[in-house]
């Protein structure tokens, strides 16, 4: 038997071209839907895991599916907006934990997350160097952002200078770096986190108080940073010689919220704490899980359309290797009668023809498994991305 496929593999090796393109094909197939069964199931486990994690969101009237791929991927800018004193209006009789969030600004390409400290407590984040930040001005770096930028504990960051909230005349933020994140595997590896006091400095609400600089104008564009701009500062800092410079105007409950996580102490809290907050048309309340539900849907979709492209492509293929063996016995016909004249049975010429076919068709299958094993941990961020887009 195995001068037989000894003779086929042969065949392939002086035909190396065609036989190159057949296996290339059909792996291809076999390798596609599998891939996407693969990277479909991972992204909607990956993507259910962080929205049971909340059961509940909060951010003022508009898209359900923006407001969670914002709050809880830093995807997709959502326009709501809401107010501090809005927020802490949510924290009714102590019925759920609130975590606000503010959001909208960047480092580069990184999602700046402005939270309270009770956020990552609740991530329960681990880290791989330092600590929390320990004053305004200070950020806390995921791994992949620290690795991609080679940053450390001790260095900086700044914020880009067009400000989401208020584009007009915010400075850039210097951030100095406290602390970097263990890697997750989350959207929270590609995030730069600051307290909320940061992220309002980096709104232009918050300011140094230079004496030469002093007024009483509540309007961060026109006052210390246009004057700063003006004089060729290039970015705020914070520093422990300055800090006590640093302060805000207005009113706290007047400034700018993205949204807010809610965690219910038990069931029936939550049960009543939702129904209080559905009454209220100042806010939309959502169940991330049940958002995110949608999305997986969509993505079931997307998989069944890919499994039926491969599916043709494969029969496509597996035509051809057919029809190839087919005009092979034919162009081999000199060949087998030569064969047969030499005594040879017909059930050892079904074994080359046979023996052609096993030749496509097994090294196929093992480059689908190669395939496969590199694209699932190469496509995975992209597909979620794809999936909240």
């Amino acid at each position: 038997m195995w001068r037989r496929f000894f003779l086929s593999a042969q065949y392939a090796r002086f035909y190396s071209g065609r036989s190159l393109l057949l296996i290339i094909g059909l792996a291809l197939a076999f390798s596609l839907p599998v891939t996407t069964r693969f990277l479909a199931a991972v992204a909607a486990n990956t993507l259910s895991e962080r929205a049971r994690d909340y059961p509940f969101l909060v951010g003022s009237p508009g898209s359900p599916t923006d407001l969670v791929t914002h709050a809880l991927y830093y995807r997709n800018r959502s326009a709501s907006e809401l107010t501090y004193a809005a927020v802490t209006e949510l924290k009714q009789d102590d019925l759920v934990t609130v975590l606000p969030l503010h959001l909208g600004h960047f480092s580069g390409d990184y999602p700046i997350v402005g939270a309270a400290s009770g956020f990552l407590k609740h991530r329960n984040v681990q880290y791989q160097a330092g600590g929390t930040w320990e004053r305004m001005g200070d950020c806390i770096l995921g791994a992949n952002v620290a690795r991609n930028l080679g940053l450390s504990v001790g260095g900086s960051v700044i914020s880009n200078q067009e400000s989401f909230i208020n584009p007009a005349g915010a400075l850039p933020l210097k951030m100095r770096i406290t602390g970097i994140l263990a890697k997750t595997g989350s959207p929270d590896d590609e995030a730069i986190f600051v307290s909320l006091e940061t992220a309002w400095l980096i709104d232009g609400i918050g300011h140094g108080h230079e004496e030469s600089l002093h007024t009483e104008s509540t309007d961060p564009d026109s006052s210390q940073h246009a004057s700063l701009e003006a004089r060729g500062t290039p970015f705020l800092e914070v520093t422990s010689e300055n800090i006590n410079q640093f302060h805000f105007h207005g009113s706290r409950d007047s400034f700018p919220m993205t949204c807010a996580l809610a965690v219910p102490v038990d069931s029936r809290s939550g049960t009543i704490w939702e129904g209080r907050i559905r009454q209220q048309d100042q806010f939309m309340l959502v169940r991330p899980a049940e958002v995110i539900e949608g999305l997986v849907t969509t993505l079931v979709d997307m998989q069944r359309v890919i499994d039926a492209i491969a599916t043709i492509v494969g029969m496509i293929v597996l035509m051809l290797i057919v029809v190839i063996v087919m005009l092979s016995q034919q162009m081999r016909r000199e060949e087998f009668e030569t064969y047969r004249a030499l005594g040879i049975e017909r059930a050892v010429l079904r074994q080359l023809f046979l023996g052609d076919f096993l030749m496509m068709l097994i090294p196929a299958l093992l480059l689908s498994v190669l395939l496969t094993a590199v694209f699932v941990p190469i496509c995975q961020t992209w597909w979620e991305q794809l999936v909240l887009s």
